[in-house]
């Protein structure tokens, strides 16, 4: 399982990490982005996977992904 970290405001404007796991990211971001894609480029097209739903979001949420060594 990958996991990603990014910043958000917190209390007083200072940086919270927030970290979140693949199956997260998916149950909450999968429903809007799937419609969108859907939208775009037409149900079962081959660029609707949910590796590239979550590369779309760690982009937009500038996160990184979590090391495990």
């Amino acid at each position: 399982m990958r996991y990603y970290a990014y910043y958000e405001p917190g209390i007083n404007g200072e940086p919270e990490t927030v970290v979140l796991n693949e199956k997260e990211i998916l149950y909450d971001y999968w429903p809007y982005w799937e419609e969108k894609m859907i939208k775009k480029y037409g149900a079962g097209h081959h660029l609707i996977t949910e590796d590239n739903c979550i590369e779309d979001w760690v982009s937009l949420q500038w996160a990184t992904e979590i090391k495990n060594d």
